[in-house]
Formats: C-alpha cells, sequence, structure tokens
C-alpha cells in the first residue's frame, strides 16, 4: 500500500509529492496526460516565471478577499524559500522587478529539478492514469480498479489550457467527496472586444496603458500594463490581470464596457507638432496604425498638419486617446486561460494542513481551489507553496498514526 497517491502532476502535485517522500512516505503520482509538467513547461511563455517577490500580505491582497487562505502556506513556503529550495540543486533564479526567473531561462530546468528530486526519493509515476473516484475507505479508482493508499493529495489544476492537461476532473472528484464547487471562469485570459476598429489593429502592441472597467464596484483607478491588439480583441498583461473580475461579470450581463488610457504619458503633440501630420506629430506616443485610427474615429484627417489643429480637434482627439470606450463581450474560453477563476470552496478545506474538513485522510492544493491571483509568479508561487503545505502535513498525519 501507497501511503499517499497524488493526483496532478503539475507543480501543486510535485511538490507536494517531494514533501512527503522527502519525510519518508511511499509516494505515487497519477497523471492523466501522457507526460508529467505540461502546463509548467509552458508558464511564464516558456520561461517559467515561478514566483513573486512582493511581502506576503501584498502578495495575498493580489488575491482578493480569499487571499488570508494562503497564509499558512506561504509561511513554510514563500518566495525565498522557494527560491532556496531550487539553488540548492542547481538552479539559480533572478528577479525582474517582482518577478522571478530561473536564471536558465527555461521552464524545463524547473521541471527537471523537481523530476530529479522525485527520483532520489523514489516517487513512482504512472502517466495516462485517469483517477475516476475517491472512495471513502481511501485511496483513488482508476481504469484498472482500486490503488490503496493512507492519504490522497488533489492537485488536479484548472480548467485552462486543456491540450496541456487542464480539465474539470478534479471539480468532479472533489465534488462527489462532498465539497462546494464555485462556478470555474476563465481568467487571465484575452478578451473579445464588439468594436470593429481594435480588432483591425492585429498585432499592435502598447506599453503602460491604463485599463479600467466602466461599472461601479469597480477600481476607479483601473489596472497598469501593457497591452495587445488580437484579432478578437485585446490581450497583454493589462488585460489578463482584468480579465477575471470581468469575466464573472460577463456571467450576469453580455458585455461591459471598457475605458482605456492609450498614452498616459501624452504630451503636448499639437502644439509641438508643427507643420508634421497629427498622424506624424503622435508617433511618440502612439503607433502610426492606431493613430490613423483613432483620428478616423474622431472625424479628423490624420494627414491634416498638427499646427492647424484647432483647439476643439485636439480637445477631442486627446479625449479618443486617453480615454478610448470599447466593450467587451466575453472572454476567449479555457482553451486561452492562463488560470481559472472559481473551483474548490475554500470553506471545506482546512488552511493549516489543506485537509478537507468532509473526508479525512484527503488534501488539496494548487490550482484546484478557488484562488487566482494575477500575472506575475502569483499563481505558480501558491501551487509550490500549497504543495508544500499539503505534503508535509500528510508527513505529520501519519506519524500520529
Amino acid at each position: 500500500m501507497y501511503d499517499l497517491i497524488v493526483i496532478g502532476s503539475g507543480p501543486a502535485g510535485l511538490m507536494g509529492a517531494i514533501a512527503a517522500a522527502r519525510g519518508g512516505l511511499r509516494v505515487l503520482v497519477l497523471e492523466r496526460m501522457p507526460k508529467v509538467g505540461l502546463k509548467l513547461l509552458a508558464t511564464g511563455g516558456g520561461r517559467c516565471n515561478l514566483c513573486n517577490t512582493l511581502p506576503a500580505h501584498a502578495f495575498m491582497e493580489a488575491f482578493g478577499r480569499h487571499g488570508r487562505f494562503m497564509q499558512p502556506a506561504l509561511r513554510a513556503m514563500g518566495s525565498e524559500p522557494l527560491r532556496a529550495f531550487f539553488r540548492d540543486r542547481g538552479v539559480e533564479t533572478c528577479e525582474e522587478e517582482d518577478k522571478v526567473f530561473p536564471t536558465t531561462g527555461n521552464a524545463a530546468s524547473i521541471l527537471d529539478v523537481l523530476l530529479k528530486e522525485c527520483r532520489k526519493f523514489h516517487v513512482e509515476i504512472r502517466t495516462n492514469s485517469e483517477v475516476t473516484a475517491l472512495p471513502k475507505e481511501g485511496g483513488v479508482k482508476t481504469a484498472e480498479g482500486i490503488v490503496p493508499s493512507k492519504a490522497v493529495l488533489l492537485a488536479t489544476g484548472g480548467k485552462g489550457y486543456s491540450a496541456l492537461g487542464g480539465s474539470s476532473s478534479g471539480y468532479g472528484l472533489a465534488l462527489r467527496a462532498g465539497h462546494k464547487i464555485i462556478d470555474p471562469i476563465p481568467a487571465d485570459v484575452p478578451l473579445l472586444i464588439q468594436e470593429r476598429w481594435v480588432k483591425e489593429l492585429t498585432g499592435i502592441a502598447l506599453p503602460g496603458v491604463n485599463l479600467r472597467v466602466g461599472l461601479k464596484g469597480f477600481p476607479k483607478a483601473g489596472t497598469n500594463g501593457d497591452l495587445l491588439f488580437t484579432h478578437q480583441g485585446i490581450s497583454g498583461p493589462v488585460v489578463l490581470n482584468s480579465s477575471g473580475a470581468i469575466a464573472e461579470k460577463l456571467q450576469t450581463q453580455e458585455s461591459v464596457p471598457l475605458v482605456i488610457n492609450l498614452a498616459p504619458k501624452l504630451g503636448a503633440w499639437q502644439r509641438d507638432g508643427g507643420n508634421k501630420s497629427i498622424a506624424n506629430a503622435l508617433r511618440p506616443w502612439l503607433p502610426s496604425a492606431l493613430a490613423k485610427t483613432l483620428c478616423e474615429l474622431c472625424g479628423i484627417d490624420p494627414e491634416l498638419p498638427a499646427s492647424k489643429a484647432g483647439g476643439k480637434t485636439e480637445e477631442l482627439l486627446t479625449r479618443q486617446i486617453t480615454a478610448a470606450h470599447i466593450t467587451a463581450t466575453g472572454t476567449e474560453g479555457f482553451n486561452k486561460a492562463i488560470v481559472t477563476r472559481g473551483g474548490i470552496d475554500l470553506k471545506g478545506v482546512n488552511p493549516d494542513t489543506l485537509e478537507s474538513k468532509l473526508q479525512p485522510g484527503l488534501y488539496l492544493a494548487g490550482e484546484a481551489l478557488n484562488l487566482d491571483g494575477p500575472c506575475g509568479g502569483f499563481n505558480l508561487q501558491w501551487a509550490f507553496a500549497s504543495g508544500h503545505l499539503a505534503g508535509s502535513s500528510i508527513v505529520e498525519a501519519l506519524r500520529e498514526t
């Protein structure tokens, strides 16, 4: 009999398996996909933004009203212990603002460390093995039958990126074990935009824009970050970090109004533009194609010399640049969602151990739980920290039996 069966081979599952195996437990990891760690390899554009250096209180605030749930896990493995874990095993990390990446620039180096550690402590890993039930008497049920164990760690992740293993399977297992599931919705996901002009600017990127939601209950200050126009709407960090709340609102209404400051540092383009066309006068702040589009939206000739643009023209165009109104009608869905908002209700889980309050011996970690943060290493750090806490808690629990 195994001491622990881990369902899922993502960062939470592998870190949980390692923590338990280092504590002397016999551990089996079951992964439904043909290979392990597929989503981990894709994180951070393949560079693996593994954690964030913000202080714990600020880190938790980024997850919203449920963030305090993470405190015990972060206390056990915050960003510094996590970086030390990889450094001690040969992978150095570096900071880019508050984001942390392996100096290799390659997510594979992070996965390699985890798999070497699994081999070192004799963790058994089986791929193409899907768990179909969690019997109350313990262990798991697969197509091959019951696999007994003293404890189970559910670390199946969210629904995002189904090609890399994202699915709702973990929610079904937890639901049948008595847990409440908060309806999953895509988060950190590109948005679909109604306005045609937005989609005609595909590929144009803008640094440091401000995006706010034009509805009550959303921060008036909005969110700052880089923006990318896509063939269906908008993406980029400023969009991804706002998309979970927008997607949640789209569950109850057909569209959500957005206001974007496309050039927060816009200068006196009319005064300084001279005989340059308006489109060229705006070049220090906006790409030419975007400047021309914004002019046309205002009924202004983009080739008109800036010096001949009157006060009303300047006011109209400046307002269009600094407060462009667009309409979100949806998201690109779970296949493009980096994380999932919703999942297993935290009320059924003990934050100090991550053991289920409803089924003794069942532990839950990572993105399967109802916690999601912005881009920048937040979600991955939570996965590592929660997996570590769950694995360590299982060691302590089994020592007492």
